[in-house]
């Protein structure tokens, strides 16, 4: 009979290390052997089996989430019993067998010191052991062939199949795989030995506590060794394959008579180091799913605390990593209108390999007018001079210092969100918009009266849409207004009608009537030419077209180029 994670999980979880709730459970009742016509009852007094030391013990454990489930949903009165022809079964309330191994003839059933769950005949050979059927779960003096793998469960409290294998391949790699769930397809390996076309091989977790690979001819290949620090003597030790796809070395102090210390396993040695960033897959969605994002920054001694992008929530919170789904309807390229969307941006976070354009080189406010124009592009992340753009869903996500990047997510208007008051990020960017504003007052000096105006208008107008960059549409300037000729509006004081009569007399190629009467401007049109294209970016409709501070102070101080701006229809709104 086949055997799913949640059986192998009773003849595996259930081998647990008598810690605190384990030495309750032995003492309930426990046997050292099962002999033929014995059984244990999840609701009866004989509920597990212990190793001779008391250090193991077999059996049924109630779930934390609902102590009428056990582990492998199996309900109370429950049966595991030795039947009469000699097999293991396993049988529900109704007296459905849901499991058995493939052994028969079988006298007795063991648990020995090493945590090995065995079946043995009348010779004492094993026709079964629990050593040879593992889970997540490697222990010392355990070993596993050629064929044989680990895998994840899906969460701590989930025993189900997860998302990771570690598998010893026949083909002489040792190696790490994501999993498509429910089908079991391996997708690339984030991890490998490298020992191809190597025979004899095994992984073993000796009983000295060092967890190698071994390959022809004995040669071993180091994983993870603990002896000379965490001698089994001393230390209760196991490998497990934790639901983040990494490879964990826990220990825990047999005498623990520490007053200080707690009843938790610390983390050793991992394998790999940091799962964040070395976890890529190519389906999927990475260490965390689907638009989700872990931190590599974090401890990685613990498991993941995966995210959902912003905008996004997870598809089932208990089982996070499944990944997440967005909250808001995806943008589709039927009747797109970018005037619809924005952005949410969030520091030093990407997904690799996962972008469907890519430009360079180019510059951030480039990079986030071409994702708002594609009503493919979900995602823009810009690093240095480079933009690539993504679509959801997104896969591999990460974020770290050493990331880096800075992830432009459109979303709808509605669902924008920015940093919380106060935080680092949010402290940064004020200071850094400071310093910038300084360029610009500096490049103001000594400009000529129109101009100074002019660019006080625009600059209050950044500066109110880096507090909030969500637009306010109740006040609308009167339609009349736009129909007025040139000459008309150059008469008017209104703020609003002067940024507009601007645009007119640029797109009009007459900039000489701005600086009418004002010599220092005439003798250099260039300059205001580049200033009133500038002025315009800034006071753009769309609060994610305009350029940033920094970016203003570049394009005046000439230090790069200014593009031609579009042409908006309806800023007068920004301003009024």
């Amino acid at each position: 009979m086949v055997m799913d994670a949640a059986i192998l999980s009773l003849l595996f979880l259930f081998l647990l290390l008598l810690l605190g709730r384990g030495l309750s459970l032995v003492a309930a009742g426990s046997n050292q052997n099962l002999t033929v016509g014995s059984s244990l009852s999840s609701s009866g007094p004989n509920s597990s089996l212990s190793s001779p030391s008391g250090d193991f013990a077999f059996g049924f454990w109630p779930l934390d989430t609902n102590s009428s489930l056990f582990l492998l949903a199996v309900p109370t009165k429950s049966t595991l019993q030795l039947t009469q022809a000699g097999q293991l079964s396993l049988f529900d309330s109704n007296g459905q067998e849901v499991w058995s191994p493939d052994a028969t003839n079988a006298i007795g059933v063991s648990l020995l010191d090493s945590g090995n769950l065995v079946l043995y005949d009348s010779s004492g050979a094993l026709l079964w052991q629990s050593f040879q059927n593992p889970t997540d779960t490697i222990l010392p003096g355990q070993s596993l062939g050629e064929r044989s793998e680990l895998r994840s469960k899906m969460a701590d409290t989930d025993f189900s199949f997860g998302r990771f294998m570690l598998a010893v391949q026949d083909d002489g790699n040792l190696a790490l795989y994501p999993v498509a769930i429910p089908t079991g397809s391996e997708y690339y390996a984030y991890w490998a030995s490298n020992t191809q076309n190597a025979t004899k091989l095994q992984l073993v977790f000796n009983s000295s506590g060092s967890l190698y690979y071994q390959v022809e001819n004995g040669n071993q290949i180091p994983l993870m060794t603990l002896a000379t620090v965490y001698s089994p003597t001393n230390f209760y030790q196991h490998a497990t394959l934790d639901p983040d796809g990494a490879l964990r070395l826990y220990t825990y102090p047999k005498n623990n008579n520490n007053s200080k210390s707690t009843d938790t396993w610390a983390v050793v040695g991992m394998l790999p180091i940091n799962p964040c960033l070395t976890i890529q897959t190519d389906g999927g969605g990475g260490a965390c799913g689907l638009n989700a994002y872990c931190n590599s920054d974090d401890d990685q001694s613990k498991q993941l605390d995966c995210k959902c992008v912003s905008g996004c929530k997870f598809v089932d919170t208990n089982r996070p990593y499944l990944g997440c789904t967005p909250n808001f309807t995806v943008q589709s390229c039927d009747e797109y209108q970018s005037s619809q969307y924005t952005f949410n941006e969030i520091l030093n976070m990407d997904w690799p390999e996962d972008s469907y354009e890519y430009y360079a080189p180019t510059d951030e406010d480039t990079c986030r007018a071409s994702c708002l124009a594609d009503c493919f592009c979900s995602v823009a992340v810009f690093q240095g001079s480079k933009c690539s753009k993504k679509k959801m869903p997104l896969l591999n996500g990460r974020q770290g210092i050493s990331v880096g990047g800075n992830a432009l997510i459109k979303v709808p208007q509605t669902n924008a969100s920015f940093l919380p008051h106060g935080s680092q990020n949010s402290i940064t960017m004020v200071k850094k918009d400071r310093s910038t504003l300084i360029l610009i007052i500096s490049a103001l000096l000594g400009s000529s009266g129109f101009l100074n105006m002019l660019f006080i208008i625009a600059m209050a107008i950044i500066s109110f849409s880096i507090c909030n960059r969500t637009k306010d549409k109740k006040n609308q300037i009167d339609p009349t207004i736009l129909g007025k000729n040139v000459q008309t509006e150059a008469a008017t004081e209104e703020a609003a009608v002067l940024a507009y009569w601007a645009h007119d007399c640029f797109r009009n190629g007459r900039l000489d009537l701005l600086v009418d009467g004002d010599e220092e401007a005439m003798i250099d049109v260039t300059r205001v030419e580049r200033f009133v294209t500038v002025a315009i970016w800034c006071i753009l409709e769309e609060p994610s077209l305009r350029p940033s501070m920094r970016k203003v102070a570049q394009m005046l101080e000439g230090a790069v180029a200014v593009p031609v701006p579009p042409d908006p229809s309806s800023y007068i709104s920004s301003i009024v």
